[in-house]
């Protein structure tokens, strides 16, 4: 498993909706703050305290959209990052 803390400014995003990595799964927490998460063609708005997992090769992105930071974890198995 490959774990990373992760802090988006506001505004700021990660990840293309075009693009999945090999295969694998992920799992992402959101510690605080609020992200917009695309998976495929599904969005989802990530709240403190929400998690999503998901297949790894699914397309996905996320975008802070808090006034301010928002802080993650996510993890990835195999190791990604």
């Amino acid at each position: 498993m490959g774990p990373i803390w992760g802090v988006l400014e506001e505004g700021a995003s990660y990840g293309d909706v075009s693009v999945g990595h090999s295969e694998g799964e992920e799992f992402l927490f959101v510690h605080s703050g609020r992200l917009e998460f695309v998976l495929g063609n599904e969005r989802y708005t990530l709240e403190e305290g929400d998690s999503i997992y998901y297949d790894a090769r699914t397309p996905h992105s996320y975008k802070n959209i808090w006034d301010g930071e928002t802080l993650l974890i996510a993890v990835s198995t195999p190791p990604t990052f």
